[in-house]
């Protein structure tokens, strides 16, 4: 239905790091031409090798390791979410925690925010002179912040800017490697295996996971603001009238 719709909205992801390896810093387009290149599902191939052989190191030690996904959303328009109830990032974050193995989501600096003075994380905000702002969901003299260091998200609302973040899974936890347990019904230690096939990390393959769940959060927030009329987008005209928007100036 996004897809359907006037707004070209665009979402990528790719694994920037597995364990101790961590991709570089690469751009929206970089995601979108190599993330899917190799089976890491990085967009930074040097990067990718070397996690493609920790990976490998850990599978045949029959244990496991964790990782994260970077995610990228543009093209959202300005407005959408709340302060409180029907903020944003508040159903982001119950989106990419209802992926399992999920330990930690953060957008804009993210952890990097306990560094930062209030001074330097308060976006500057200017007027789009035209040309200057085309990665931003503007106009010529709307207000727009001058960077985006909260991530496309303040107050719980989009700001236009692109939305971007973090998402971490932790290790595998079914795992060939032999571990102490404790038996209920014998009330004695044990020694366990877990037999079967094990995936010895998760991101790479949680990557189209954190797409969908992104995707569906920004579909849900343009259905509630009235940016898409679900009767429309397939050409077949019909009654726009929720809860939510009862008379929605998109209706004509």
């Amino acid at each position: 239905m996004l897809d359907a719709s006037e707004h070209d909205v665009e979402i990528k992801a790719h694994v920037n790091r597995i364990g101790e390896v961590e991709a570089e810093p690469v751009s929206f387009q970089q995601i979108l031409d190599h993330s899917e290149e190799n089976d890491v599902r990085c967009a930074d191939p040097e990067a990718a090798a070397e996690m493609q052989e920790l990976i490998e190191g850990y599978q045949q030690r029959g244990d496991s390791i964790g990782g994260s996904i970077y995610f990228e959303c543009r093209g959202v328009p300005r407005g959408l979410g709340a302060p409180r109830f029907d903020s944003f990032p508040a159903r982001l974050g119950q989106a990419m925690f209802s992926i399992p193995a999920t330990t930690a989501v953060e957008y804009g600096l993210g952890q990097d925010a306990t560094r930062a003075a209030g001074s330097d994380r308060n976006e500057d905000w200017t007027f789009d002179d035209d040309e200057s702002f085309d990665h931003v969901e503007s106009e010529a003299g709307d207000p727009v912040p001058v960077g985006n260091d909260h991530g496309g998200l303040q107050g719980g609302i989009t700001t236009g800017e692109p939305i971007y973040g973090e998402a971490t899974w932790h290790a595998p936890t079914s795992i060939p490697k032999k571990q102490r347990s404790a038996d209920w019904e014998t009330d004695e230690e044990k020694e366990v295996q877990v037999v079967g096939r094990h995936d010895p990390v998760l991101p790479p393959r949680a990557v189209p996971v954190v797409e969908a769940m992104l995707y569906c959060t920004v579909l849900d927030f343009m259905l509630l603001g009235g940016r898409i009329n679900p009767d429309r987008v397939d050409g077949n005209p019909g009654e726009y009238d929720t809860e939510y928007h009862p008379s929605s100036p998109r209706n004509d």
